[in-house]
This record gives structure tokens, sequence and C-alpha cells, in this order.
């Protein structure tokens, strides 16, 4: 009788332990579970601390991950390209295209830095639902799920909504009911353009003059309806040749020969 109720303890024993075990790696598992691709689109980070490197008095860094491209803002230019999370690491797929605003010395150090430290692959974890950080060559980016107070969104790899249409008197109008607001979104030296009607792309320059070159816009030939088509017009005639980029706030404006687009991110 007694070696049957001790053979009955250590048994129990043994289940309650194995059991333990079980929950523990759960636990461990859920905690740290692995970041997708999936898990980013359509979000926007900025930094919180970074480790390892000190950045330039009053900036700090903004990503953004929407629909497969990655862009990066750290005060000066914006870097924008495709991107892969593999085993755990994070990284610029192909070479991103980098806007070429003139930088004081500090700044285009800074964006150099930035450039290689996910051109090489940093190892991307979610601390929490709303966290993110990246670390490699003994630098930790920690980043907390928003936009930034103190600067715009990144030109390249932002997807960026059309908002408010100026024509050449000062007047403002916003997008018509009905209408599908146009996009506007800069990868890899192309312009990708929702005009509001039809859909189509361009080669773009964003130069260090504050001015952007559009090459010629290639778009479908549907037909829509009038309210879609006058919109579509206001789009391809300021998203062609040169023409001017400035922010207001976080919203982006391209001018062009008295007209004005402002586009939103998102």
């Amino acid at each position: 009788m007694r070696l049957a109720l001790a053979l009955a303890v250590l048994i129990a024993v043994a289940v309650a332990g194995c059991g333990s075990d079980d929950d523990a790696s759960t636990t461990t598992a859920a905690s740290g579970a692995a970041v997708t691709a999936a898990d980013l689109d359509g979000r926007s980070f900025v930094s919180t601390a970074v480790g390892g490197r000190e950045l330039v008095a009053g900036t700090e860094v903004t990503i953004r991950f929407e629909e497969g491209t990655l862009g990066v803002n750290a005060g000066c230019n914006s870097l924008g390209g495709t991107y892969a999370v593999e085993d755990g690491t994070l990284r610029w797929n192909s070479a991103p295209a980098m806007t070429m605003i003139g930088c004081e010395p500090p700044l285009q150090r800074q964006d150099d830095w930035l450039l290689a430290f996910l051109s090489d692959g940093a190892t991307i974890t979610a601390p929490t639902a709303r966290t993110l950080s990246l670390e490699h060559d003994g630098v930790t980016i920690e980043l907390a799920e928003g936009a930034s107070a103190t600067q715009p969104p990144p030109i390249a790899g932002t997807a960026w909504t059309l908002t408010t249409i100026s024509d050449r008197g000062g007047t403002a109008a916003s997008v018509p009911a009905g209408v599908e607001p146009p996009t506007l979104r800069i990868v890899g030296g192309q312009a990708q353009v929702f005009a509001g009607c039809n859909r189509g792309s361009a080669s773009v320059q964003v130069r260090d003059d504050g001015f952007a070159v559009f090459g010629p816009l290639k778009l479908t030939r549907k037909a829509c309806d009038r309210a879609a088509m006058a919109v579509e017009r206001e789009v391809t005639s300021v998203l062609s040749g040169r023409a001017a980029l400035g922010f207001s706030g976080a919203d982006l404006s391209v001018a062009k020969s008295g007209r004005h687009l402002v586009f939103r991110a998102g």
C-alpha cells in the first residue's frame, strides 16, 4: 500500500513538473514571438531611446512600413525601399532611394549611418504590442508606435493621400465627394500614382534644392465621371516636370505653376 502511494506521488510530481516546463516554454514563445512583415504593414514608429550612439540634438528616427516598403527619416533626408524580415532580421532587400536634400555634416553622417544600419540588417524584436527594438553592431534603437511630434514622415516610402487642391488663384478645395482620393508613393526612383481615375508611374528625382523632377507619367486609359477626370487633370499637371516640395506640419505640398497639391500620410 505504501509503495503504491509513493509511486502515485512520484507520478503526480513528474506530471506537474512536465506541465510547468510546457507552460514556461509557451509563455516564453508568446513573449518572444517572431516579428513578421505582415505585423508591421501600415504602421509608423518613432524612436524613444538610442543606445550605443548619440543622435544629433533635436532629431529622432521615424520609420513607416507601407505595402512592403520601409521609409525612414532621421532629421534630414528620407530613405525608402522594399524590405524583408527574415530570421528575426530587418533589412532593405534592394538599394533604397534617398532624397538629396543638402544636410549639415552631422545630419549627413547620421543619414549615412542609418542607411548602413538597415542595409546590413538589424535584429528586430517587439517588447510589447506597440513597441519595436532594432539592434545592430552595438547600437539599439527603441521605438514606439505613433507619429513624430517634431518631424514629418519620410517622403520616400510613405503612402501619401491627396487632401487639398489649390488653383492658381489660391482657392483651396478638398477632393470632391464621390471621387477616390489620389495617392502618391515614391519608391526606388519611381513615383507610383493614382490620379483620381487612372493609375500609373513615372520616374522621379527628389533634388537637394527642394524640387522633384518627374518624368513622363504613364497612366492607364480608363474613362471616369467628370469630377474624377477634373481631379486627375489637376494631379497630372502638377506631377510633371519640375515641382516644388515642402511641408506644412506633417503634410506634403507639391506645387507647380501656381497649383498646389497637399498630401497627408496614410
